[in-house]
């Protein structure tokens, strides 16, 4: 072979350096996978231990989290230390607990110019200086304590935290080289619990509006007794547009809403705000369910939705023991006896609200003290896993009890709905008394 198109001679631990380089950067591009704000912590300090280093800290800026908290206070977001350490125990500040780092620590220098800082060559009296907390000097001082670095993790401009990273049992060094891939690492994790905490910032004010405007504990209506269940998607997800409503009409009669928004987020839930005012304004207005219905198709049509919207809007009389329902494109009723088998109610099911050429379709059917009435959304009966007709057909034929509220836990359990699903569920049951 020709030496001179050998390529270069590597340097010492390069092979090494080049493998941790790959591995920081593969575990950086991971973080956006995930919206969730505490996975995404831990997944930042879980990438670098054991095989970048033996220890690991986020501390992120409490007033980032919580705008009331102090701006200069650092608050333990993540930590990590490797295995080997075996059964010492370091006292670390516990997640979700003030960092009390006195202004020595590196930790708190970094926080508060910006800067990393580099201990080649450390000592747990570092520790003693810049940390307050009884024994944790001596449990680094008896693991071997001997380099650290802390790299700021910096959004627009503004340092939000800091990473803390330390090296011990295995013997491994930090240098230079070594803080640049830190440094590199910290960007992309800034950036990651940057998103983290807008997703959760905007998910918290979706459910904030969605508990206002959807009255899962129904008040009591003269007349009827009800039964509810509002189960919002399972970890993860955003807050979706489900809608239920039940108030008393004019002349002894009662009006009830099962409706959904499809999508998730505050869209999705402001929409639903808005259809469940709407159809109750002129609901009270006296109006026939088909004009209601209407009207709700009218305020959809204006706003220039892109989701499609389902509704069910139904008017009890009381005293003549029937059902006038209006349908637009929702699921039927299912109505469960005392006696006998739950059937659907044969509805026509009309179109989602504002499509073109909208017209609701209308039924009247007897609605007899002996029976139970329960609208639900489609993430009861239907996922990914199983169709909408084998979902309708698999309630149907579930042992249901006609009692309300029961009637809507058993329809939860017969569908095998918990913590898993993906989509919201929304039941109301309907008896009259």
């Amino acid at each position: 072979m020709d030496q001179r198109h050998a390529p270069p001679a590597l340097p010492p631990n390069a092979a090494t350096r080049l493998a941790t380089l790959l591995h920081v950067g593969e575990a950086a591009s991971t973080f956006f996978g995930n919206l969730d704000y505490d996975a995404t912590l831990a997944s930042i300090v879980d990438a670098v231990v054991p095989e970048f280093a033996d220890h690991a800290f986020v501390d992120v800026a409490a007033d980032v989290e919580d705008e009331s908290a102090p701006p200069d206070t650092l608050r333990r977001a993540a930590l990590r230390h490797t295995p080997a350490i075996g059964d010492v125990t370091i006292p670390s500040v516990p997640v979700g607990q003030v960092s009390p780092y006195l202004p020595g620590h590196p930790t708190a220098i970094t926080f508060r110019t910006g800067e990393p800082v580099l201990r080649s060559a450390m000592n747990a009296d570092v520790i003693r200086d810049g940390v307050p907390s009884e024994g944790v000097a001596d449990a680094y001082e008896e693991v071997g304590l001997r380099a650290g670095m802390t790299v700021a993790l910096r959004v627009r401009h503004r340092v939000i935290g800091v990473l803390t990273l330390a090296q011990s049992i295995s013997g491994r060094p930090f240098d230079t080289e070594d803080l640049r891939i830190a440094q590199h690492f910290a960007g992309r994790a800034a950036v990651a619990i940057d998103n983290a905490l807008a997703h959760r910032a905007t998910t918290r004010l979706a459910s904030t509006l969605q508990r206002i405007l959807l009255p899962v504990d129904l008040e009591p209506v003269p007349g009827v007794a009800t039964g509810s269940r509002y189960l919002a998607a399972g970890a993860g997800h955003e807050i979706g547009g489900d809608l239920i409503d039940v108030f008393p009409l004019p002349c002894g009669r009662i009006a009830f809403v099962v409706g959904d928004v499809q999508g998730r987020g505050i869209g999705a839930a402001a929409l639903m705000g808005q259809l469940r005012v709407v159809l109750r304004t002129h609901a009270l207005d006296g109006m026939p369910p088909d004009e209601v219905l209407m009207r709700g198709n009218r305020l959809v049509t204006a706003l220039d939705v892109t989701q499609l919207v389902t509704c069910v809007y139904g008017v009890i009389d009381v005293a003549a023991q029937t059902m006038v329902v209006a349908n637009a494109g929702h699921l039927p009723l299912l109505f469960v006896p005392d006696e006998g088998e739950p059937s659907y109610a044969e509805m026509p099911s009309g179109l989602p609200l504002g499509t073109p050429g909208f017209r609701p379709g209308v039924m009247t059917v007897a609605f007899p003290p002996d029976v139970t009435v329960l609208g639900f959304t489609d993430g009861l009966v239907e996922d990914r896993t199983r169709s909408l007709t084998d979902g309708l057909e698999a309630l149907r034929t579930a042992p249901l009890p006609s009692a309300p509220d029961e009637l809507c836990a058993a329809a939860l359990l017969a569908s095998g709905r918990d913590a898993s699903h993906d989509d919201d569920i929304t039941l109301l049951a309907l008896r009259l008394v």
